[in-house]
C-alpha cells in the first residue's frame, strides 16, 4: 500500500472502472430480455448444428456435386455451352423444301 495520494486516486479510479465493468457485465446477464436473445441463439445454432448433420454443410454439398458432374459443378458459368465451330453431334440443319 502506498501512501502516495496520485497512486491512490490512479488505483481508486482502476477499481471503480473494473467495478463498472462488472456491475454491466452482471446487468446484462440478469435481463430478461437478453437472457431470452441467449437462448433464441443458441436454440438457432443447435437447428444449424443439427441440419449440418443430416443435410451436410454447403460445402459438402458442393463437393458432392462436383464429384457427380465429374469434376466441375452444374451450371458453372462457362462449362458445357456449345460455342460456334464446335459441332453438336445430330442430324444437322434441316434441308430446305424443294430440295434446294
Amino acid at each position: 500500500m502506498t501512501s502516495n495520494p496520485d497512486q491512490i486516486r490512479e488505483q481508486i479510479e482502476e477499481t471503480r472502472t473494473n467495478l463498472s465493468e462488472d456491475v454491466n457485465t452482471l446487468a446484462d446477464t440478469v435481463n430478461p430480455a437478453q437472457a431470452a436473445k441467449r437462448k433464441a441463439a443458441s436454440a438457432r445454432s443447435a437447428v444449424r448444428g443439427a441440419k449440418d448433420k443430416v443435410m451436410g454443410t454447403a460445402s459438402e454439398s458442393v463437393s458432392s456435386t462436383r464429384s457427380a458432374a465429374g469434376g466441375t459443378a452444374a451450371g458453372s458459368p462457362g462449362e458445357n455451352v456449345s460455342r460456334p465451330g464446335q459441332g453438336v453431334s445430330g442430324p444437322g440443319p434441316a434441308a430446305p423444301p424443294g430440295g434446294g
